[in-house]
């Protein structure tokens, strides 16, 4: 976890320092690097402001890097569930099978209606038809 923590921090730091060197002379490059100049600054921006409208920009500026955390993970199926950002709906899962050890196919989409989810009692049907959330069944299709 520490590892991670430590990467994702180099890669920002990074991005920010090619950001200030690439400002003068102005490259085109310099638009790229900038995501990661303003990501961090608009999100402290508006957690001290607060507010729904400021939540909504937020929502929009983390969505393309918003880490994506699988749920739910067997050697046939992984389940994540979406960015769907702070005010957005809950419990919509994607449903992904891993293919050529880096590359995912999807296989579609699931709503669940309980919000208190216990993904450790989650299972795939042997058949991969379908996948066993306790007490009811979910139809892939």
């Amino acid at each position: 976890m520490f590892i991670t923590l430590a990467l994702k921090a180099i890669l920002y730091f990074s991005g920010i320092f090619l950001f200030f060197r690439s400002v003068r002379p102005f490259k085109n490059l310099a638009i790229y690097y900038f995501i990661y100049f303003f990501t961090p600054l608009a999100f402290v921006l508006f957690y001290l402001i607060h507010g729904i409208f400021w939540g909504l920009i937020n929502s929009f500026t983390l969505a393309p890097v918003f880490p994506i955390s699988a749920e739910y993970r067997s050697n046939h199926l992984i389940v994540y569930q979406p960015f769907s950002g702070f005010l957005g709906a809950c419990c919509t899962y994607e449903i992904k099978e891993p293919t050529l050890f880096l590359f995912e196919r999807s296989l579609g989409e699931f709503k669940v209606e309980d919000v208190d989810n216990d993904y450790q009692q989650w299972h795939l049907n042997p058949t991969r038809d379908s996948i066993y959330t306790g007490e009811s069944s979910i139809k892939l299709d």
